[in-house]
């Protein structure tokens, strides 16, 4: 399999640590971000122990450091094959508590930051002769309005449409997108979580509609068939949402098919079991 450029997001636990584990261990080269050293010492462990690993510092909210990060990897290898916008973060509470500020932030970074980054790295993306790949790691959370979710329901699914406006937009280059929709899994995704206002009812429904959490593992190694797939110089499709965890094509069919007054009144009716 030949050997990758990639460059991997919000690198310091959860998704982004494994993924990294996982690409470094297929033998690709792998440029592994993070955005305070402080919380990065497990990734630079697994740099210490893979040559192949590169740690950068990158806080995706930052210009500078995004166009940093471009001059470096177009100084050093002049291409770049694969891009993992893994960063991003949740905002739980009801719309009502949520500040103009906590509403700017949750689309910064999930979605304006994404953006960017992508832009800027398209012209090294175009350089990779298979085409290059962007994997945008998205949620379930966007099939739907989620009572006290609406604010990272509706950044994930802005960047689901970015990434599809993305796809056509490069199809003449070859560029394929994939937006990954990972259910609950066993993360620190609940631990970074910013909550403004009383939820610890939604916590029950949340519970409720998405059940037990899931290895995590399970995303990474479909993360590696991806990446697999490219090396190898497989026909993919320009553009695919791939939902991953129990219960998340059910859930993406639902939100799909049937119409969106039952749907709210489904999930109005089980609010009212728990307030």
């Amino acid at each position: 399999m030949k050997q990758m450029n990639i460059l991997i997001t919000g690198c310091s636990k959860g998704f982004g640590l494994l993924f990294v584990e996982k690409l470094a261990q297929d033998g690709h080269k792998v440029y592994a971000t993070y955005r305070d050293r402080s919380n990065a010492d497990a990734l630079f462990e697994l740099a210490e122990r893979h040559h192949n690993i590169h740690t950068v510092q990158l806080d995706v909210n930052e210009g500078a450091q995004i166009q940093a990060v471009r001059e470096l990897i177009e100084r050093v290898d002049g291409r770049l094959n694969v891009l993992i916008n893994n960063a991003g973060y949740g905002l739980m509470g009801e719309l009502t508590d949520l500040s103009p500020a906590l509403w700017k932030e949750q689309f910064q970074t999930n979605v304006f930051a994404p953006a960017e980054l992508t832009c800027q790295l398209i012209p090294l993306l175009n350089q990779a002769p298979e085409g290059g790949l962007v994997v945008n790691i998205s949620s379930i959370a966007s099939y739907l309005g989620l009572p006290a979710f609406g604010a990272y329901s509706a950044s994930k699914a802005a960047l689901n449409t970015l990434s599809m406006s993305l796809a056509i937009e490069q199809s003449s280059n070859n560029l394929s997108v994939v937006v990954v929709e990972p259910g609950p899994f066993r993360t620190k995704f609940r631990d970074s979580t910013v909550q403004a206002g009383e939820i610890s009812n939604y916590q029950k429904v949340r519970s409720k509609l998405f059940g037990t959490q899931e290895d995590p593992e399970t995303v990474a190694h479909l993360i590696g068939r991806l990446v697999e797939e490219k090396a190898n110089g497989k026909a993919t499709p320009l553009f695919r949402e791939i939902p991953i965890g129990k219960g998340s094509n059910i859930l993406r069919l639902i939100s799909r098919w049937l119409p969106q007054e039952w749907i709210v009144s489904l999930l109005a009716r089980e609010m009212k079991r728990n307030f």
